[in-house]
């Protein structure tokens, strides 16, 4: 698959309603082209320019690209200078006399374009005033902090490029509406709502493909490279509960194109499915953590009497500012009554609760879980699902720690499965179980301190997730524990309705850091081909005053799927641009926050995002990642680099566990069905072993004849497994085979 340029953005959280509108002759951008230091591109609609409405000049055809001037010796323009202007871009101070004298009088001198700078930072309506009717070219109002930077590069005798169009200089503009088709009769009816956070596959002609995402009232939009073109766009739902209405789309276009394409989706099947994330700033003692809650609605019918559950760890004082009414059933578990969730809906929970200054400890992990319900769910249940569901409960004694393994499902386990004991981050037991419906099994460990962690394969199919996990961290009888693990893991969810977020208490830390979840295990920071990755960037305006606009980029390494970005939480809210090479711009428009020493709480912001890793990722890839914090135009902040390596975490091993020597072959055994690996040495014979791959999952199972396993031809092995031998002293010996 190749990659090709393109530019691409996706409102997730925006302000703009109104992208099926634009027309050619809008002017829709305004694009810095040069000096370097202040590129970007602004639209109409994100509260930095507004066009002269009912006066001036629209722009037919390609954009306006030309140089920026200022005049020569009245920055306000209200009386006609010696300037020339000719063929250039004119700014213009704001005051004294009317927009459009300023405008006429640079359109006298040669000007092509007018941007008049405002001193603040809002915006108005520009009225024609007694010339307004004279004005041909295009006017534009801009905010003090687009303009000011602008004006002061041409005092200092830099190039200032820039460019006023209906796309960004080269690109063609892409918009359209994905309409919830409420009566099924799969046409367009004015009053029909839209369909909130669902995607659009483009591929170009070089087959490469991307996906972007609606906004809260179902608009998208997006830059195609001309280059690249035709393109094909088809709708993806959330799951087989709708019916796309018109199928796969084809458009071809050129630089400065507009083309406007929607689609219209009807539910086939009444269900209703909630989603939950739940996602938090620092955990810092003796101070207030926020806390962000989202629960959408993906079904084709509202979810009445919707409520979340939201569980925290008993080390948070009770909960305040929230902006939903809660009722408290116990002392660490809140109901939020949401009423009724339309189709395609999703409410935000916002609450503060301060981490305990006496019980909790720097460096434990504290965790805290949302539950949506009605919790049910729109998918079809594949047939060859069991229907065999593993859950994980866990239980502190202070003399032992207790996992309980349980089927909760509607059917019995059809085959063995296994689970893994990690103690701290060293592989501790390993074995295989099989459990009928309504079954548990138990395991027992030690309560000394140590972090444990189990983590068992679901049944294949099942609809929620493959791999159930549990951490247990501070379960000690003398009260020391050990810290640090607990976030090498994945994290347990649910799959669609609940989730789990944790975070460790901490004491001085970086206000501008990147956060990623599960670090992995070992100082390699190893994790499993198929673990996603949690990332959360947290920022703080630790200035003297306050920060009007924020900006996060993130250039996600090729190990990584930008096409999986999933599960988008913040603080504040965004929108969501992606560049080439995969670059993740997080923009926080008008979110005025505040610095640190007028209000320390309210200083802080976040967003997290999870990803895939790329399906390609080989055993030793690198995963290296890290984010740029800008703070209106001040040269940015970079945060500190979160590492990972593909690798397999079952070789972590405990003192329980010993290095089983090397495996001298693997050879078929012809005229057999099975093939052999043969030991070193004839010490094992009658051991157990186990072949396991990646996931866990055990491929074939037997004893050791004198120094000979032998296992089917069926069995094609390609890749990375795990050889296993328990011996009789029931110690188990353990070795990574790569084979090829």
């Amino acid at each position: 698959m190749k990659v090709s340029s393109f530019l691409l953005i996706a409102s997730i959280v925006c302000f703009w309603n109104h992208a099926a509108k634009a027309q050619n002759s809008d002017i829709a951008y305004l694009s810095v082209l040069s000096p370097n230091r202040l590129i970007k591109v602004y639209h109409k609609d994100s509260s930095y320019f507004r066009a002269a409405s009912s006066w001036g000049a629209l722009i037919q055809g390609p954009n306006l690209v030309a140089s920026a001037t200022i005049p020569q010796t009245d920055a306000f323009l209200c009386n006609s200078d010696n300037s020339d202007f000719n063929g250039k871009i004119v700014l213009i101070n704001r005051g004294t006399c009317e927009f459009s004298t300023k405008a006429l009088h640079a359109q006298n001198l040669g000007a092509i374009a007018v941007i008049i700078v405002n001193f603040e930072n809002a915006l108005l309506t520009m009225g024609a005033g007694a010339v307004g009717n004279q004005v041909h070219i295009p006017v534009l109002f801009v905010t003090k902090d687009v303009g000011t930077p602008l004006i002061e590069a041409v005092k200092n005798q830099e190039s200032v490029v820039l460019s006023i169009g209906n796309s960004p200089e080269g690109f063609s503009f892409l918009n359209g509406r994905l309409i919830h088709d409420e009566n099924a009769n799969c046409k367009s009816d004015i009053i029909e709502s839209g369909l909130s956070y669902w995607s659009i596959n483009i591929e170009d002609k070089t087959g490469y493909q991307y996906r972007i995402k609606s906004n809260e009232k179902g608009y998208y939009f997006s830059f195609l490279n001309p280059e690249n073109s035709p393109y094909k766009l088809n709708l993806i739902s959330p799951n087989n509960s709708w019916f796309d209405c018109e199928g796969e789309k084809i458009i071809s276009t050129g630089k400065g194109d507009t083309s406007t394409v929607d689609f219209l989706a009807k539910g086939i099947k009444d269900c209703v499915e909630l989603h939950t994330e739940i996602s938090s700033s620092r955990l810092i003692r003796c101070f207030p953590t926020s806390f962000t809650v989202q629960v959408c609605n993906l079904g084709t019918l509202p979810a009445e009497n919707a409520f979340v559950d939201v569980k925290l760890a008993k080390f948070f004082d009770p909960i305040e500012n929230t902006n939903i009414n809660f009722s408290l059933l116990n002392p660490d578990l809140y109901r939020f009554n949401l009423n009724t969730i339309k189709s395609n809906q999703c409410i935000e929970i916002k609450f503060i609760a301060k981490v305990s200054c006496d019980s909790a400890q720097l460096g434990q992990t504290l965790c805290y879980s949302a539950h949506a319900y009605p919790d049910t769910s729109c998918k079809e249940l594949s047939a060859l699902w069991s229907g065999a569901n593993l859950i994980i409960k866990d239980t502190c004694t202070y003399r032992d720690v207790v996992f309980d393994i349980h089927n909760n499902g509607t059917g019995d386990m059809t085959k063995r499965s296994t689970y893994l004991v990690f103690k701290d981050d060293q592989l501790y037991r390993s074995a295989q179980f099989q459990l009928a419906k309504g079954k548990t099994e138990t395991i027992i460990v030690p309560a000394d301190g140590s972090t444990w962690h189990v983590q068992a394969n679901q049944e294949a199919y099942n609809p929620k997730n493959s791999i159930v996990y549990k951490t247990n961290e501070a379960c000690s009888g003398n009260g020391t524990f050990n810290s640090g693990f607990a976030l090498n893991f994945p994290i347990g969810e649910d799959g669609f309705a609940s989730d789990e977020d944790c975070r460790e208490v901490r004491g001085a830390y970086d206000p501008n850091e990147k956060e990623a979840i599960p670090r992995g295990n070992g100082p390699d920071h190893l994790i499993n081909l198929n673990t996603e990755i949690e990332y959360t960037i947290h920022f703080q305006n630790t200035g003297n005053d306050t920060a009007y606009n924020i900006i996060v980029e993130d250039e996600l390494p090729a190990a990584l799927d930008v096409k999986s970005i999933h599960s988008l939480n913040s603080s504040h809210p965004f929108q969501l641009e992606i560049f080439p090479k995969a670059k993740l711009v997080f923009k926080f428009n008008k979110i005025a926050l505040v610095d640190s020493f007028a209000n320390e709480p309210k200083s802080h912001g976040f967003v997290s995002f999870k990803i895939k890793q790329n399906p390609n990722n080989a055993i030793g890839t690198q995963i290296e990642n890290k984010a740029d914090i800008f703070f209106d135009f001040n040269p940015p902040i970079s945060t500190n680099y979160t590492f990972h390596e593909v690798g397999i975490t079952r070789e972590l091993v405990s003192t329980e566990l010993l290095d089983l020597p090397d495996v001298i072959e693997l050879f078929p055994n012809p005229g057999s069905p099975e093939s052999e690996f043969q030991l070193q040495s004839n010490e094992y014979d009658k051991a157990k072993w186990k072949l396991i791959d990646l996931n866990g999952t055990t491929l074939a199972s037997g004893r050791v004849l004198v120094d000979r396993i032998s296992f089917p031809v069926s069995i094609n092995l390609n890749g990375v497994y795990i050889l296993e031998l328990e011996l009789r002293t029931h110690k188990s010996l353990i070795k990574k085979l790569i084979i090829n």
